[in-house]
């Protein structure tokens, strides 16, 4: 998950599906049309890879963010009481459908497609897309961003 923020009042998110394997399933990105902080970003792609969980019906997830603020808060069984708290508690309520759900930190030089997707959908004119690898124009971005 990735989110990209604009000039003006406009940010982008990206969310990559991949499977054990690590071969990508589906990407969606999303733009808002409001200006939010980073954070608060962090925490609409965590919950839109949330959604996009629940509407495949994936039980067993790992989802991985470079913003290690919004992990940890994700992870603590503390209360948050930060102005993210809200949107935390969303993630943490709608986890709750998935049998196995593990949030971890990664550097951003592992999200390279979300990143680039999350930028495109700051860019983009279209608020909501949801690609299937077969669709993609970012081919190369996929093998580029492949690791393990």
């Amino acid at each position: 998950m990735e989110r990209s923020i604009t000039g003006g009042c406009e940010v982008g998110i990206g969310v990559v599906a991949r499977n054990s394997s690590g071969s990508v399933l589906v990407w969606t990105s999303r733009k808002y049309h409001r200006h939010v902080d980073g954070e608060i970003a962090e925490a609409l792609a965590a919950r839109e890879a949330v959604d996009l969980t629940l509407k495949h019906g994936w039980n067993r997830v790992w989802i991985e963010g470079d913003c290690l603020s919004l992990i940890n808060k994700i992870n603590s069984s503390e209360t948050d009481h930060s102005y993210t708290n809200p949107l935390v508690q969303d993630i943490k309520k709608a986890s709750f459908f998935c049998s196995t759900v593990a949030f971890s930190y990664v550097s951003r030089s592992y999200n390279t497609i979300a990143h680039k997707l999350a930028t495109r959908a700051g860019a983009s004119l279209y608020s909501s897309r949801c690609f299937s690898p077969a669709e993609a124009d970012l081919f190369g971005l996929l093998e580029a961003d492949f690791h393990f």
